[in-house]
């Protein structure tokens, strides 16, 4: 009788030890994310274009034993990047490799709320608008992701790729911007009188994109409306003192905008004191547009009635150099 119930009670401990043995076979995919050309390292949180911390990103894997759907990875705010902690919402590798994407924000709409596509033609929604708050403040910083190769001065960057084989179940993920950053820095010389009060800049006759849609695989826009004019305005900010020895750098208004083909014909319109300013914008160099992934600097400088824009600089995604012009 014993003998029974010791063998009984063996099999029913082997039966439970199965069950909870893991699937082989399968193992859960490890992100790690940065933004190209930081200064943060892969154990930090991202930065958006506003420098503030990124703690979530949007990641799906493509392949033909795959059903795709979008899992969010969230820094911990000390090292890590945690996967969903449900189960349906993770995402499991198997013997084929499978290619990953990432995106940003985590909470963007694929493909207009529908079910993601197994292949590369997955979008994202954009909510772009002409008028923004000089401070950026409510906009988003669309990004997409690949990894990065080779060494410092000539990294590529192909699609990231993973499986369940040794070793191969991590990525590293490098996220680009996808829109152009515009940012301005306004100074006041000593022959200008006023109180020195920046409430409105505004680019004008231009046709400027407004796309909708960002291809995930490699940040193409498209879709949307153009317009003839971009806006930055909200609560009047204080303009920086002017030294010819020191001038300021600090950023007066900064905003998010659609890439350009050419800046040519751009009016540039400062709203100061109440007062409007206006000059030509002066070329980016080497071309004369607004790339993706760069942040252009405009340096201006108030003086009596008259600007001057000094320079345009770019930090710190893919340094830019700009000209610069004087109106009467």
């Amino acid at each position: 009788m014993l003998a029974v119930i010791a063998s009984v009670i063996l099999a029913s401990c082997k039966k439970e030890t199965n069950h909870s043995t893991p699937s082989l076979g399968k193992n859960e995919l490890g992100v790690s994310a940065t933004v190209t050309g930081s200064v943060t390292t892969r154990a930090d949180a991202m930065r958006d274009a506003f420098g503030l911390s990124t703690d979530a990103v949007g990641v799906f894997v493509t392949g033909t034993l795959y059903t795709p759907h979008v899992a969010w990875y969230t820094y911990d705010g000390v090292s890590l990047w945690v996967p969903p902690s449900l189960a349906e919402k993770k995402i499991f590798l198997s013997n084929e490799t499978a290619t990953v994407y990432g995106f940003y924000p985590a909470d963007a709409t694929v493909n207009g709320s529908t079910s993601l596509v197994n292949d590369a033609s997955n979008q994202i929604d954009l909510l772009l608008s002409p008028t923004v708050g000089l401070d950026g403040t409510g906009q988003k910083d669309y990004m997409y992701a690949t990894t990065r190769a080779g060494v410092a001065g000539s990294y590529t960057y192909p699609l990231a790729t993973a499986s369940n084989a040794t070793d191969a179940n991590k990525v590293d993920l490098s996220f680009h911007h996808a829109l152009s950053k515009l940012s301005f820095v306004v100074n006041r010389d000593i022959t200008y009188t006023g109180v020195g009060k920046l409430s409105k800049i505004e680019l004008s006759t231009n046709i400027f994109n407004m796309p909708n849609k960002m291809l995930v695989l490699d940040g193409t826009l498209t879709g949307g409306t153009p317009v003839t004019n971009l806006i930055l305005t909200g609560t009047a900010v204080d303009i920086n003192p002017y030294s010819l020895l020191n001038p300021s750098t600090t950023v007066s208004a900064k905003g998010l905008f659609a890439p350009l083909a050419t800046t040519m014909g751009t009016t540039l319109t400062l709203t100061i004191d109440g007062k409007e300013m206006s000059v030509a914008l002066p070329a980016s160099m080497p071309a004369d547009s607004w790339s993706p992934n760069k942040n252009y600097i405009y340096t201006i400088t108030v003086l009596g009635t008259e600007l001057v824009v000094n320079s345009v600089a770019i930090v710190p995604w893919d340094d830019q150099i700009g000209g610069s012009t004087t109106v009467q």
